[in-house]
């Protein structure tokens, strides 16, 4: 037994219909509620409880505090980091 062959369109229709309903901001909010994951809402501020906002890293305080990566940086070191993880996850 093999696992079936392409996905049928209703199948599709039902998971877009799924990440879209994710992905509003009143329902990123109801998530926010049960689980301390924020969305990426960009509305999703209005939504929150002032005194919730801070513990987000999504909100719009907290966003404009975050570091990202140099991505031209990381590329000089990626073939060295990523045989470094190898070697890591081998035990060696």
């Amino acid at each position: 037994m093999g696992r079936p062959q392409g996905v049928s369109p209703e199948r599709k229709l039902a998971a877009m219909k799924f990440f879209h309903e994710t992905t509003l901001p009143e329902n990123e909010a109801v998530f926010m509620e049960m689980v301390p994951y924020s969305g990426a809402s960009t509305e999703l501020d209005a939504l929150l409880p002032e005194e919730k906002r801070a513990d987000f890293p999504t909100t719009a305080g907290n966003a404009e505090l975050q570091w990202t990566a140099d991505r031209a940086e990381w590329q000089k070191v990626a073939s060295e980091a990523e045989k470094r993880w190898q070697q890591f996850k081998l035990g060696l």
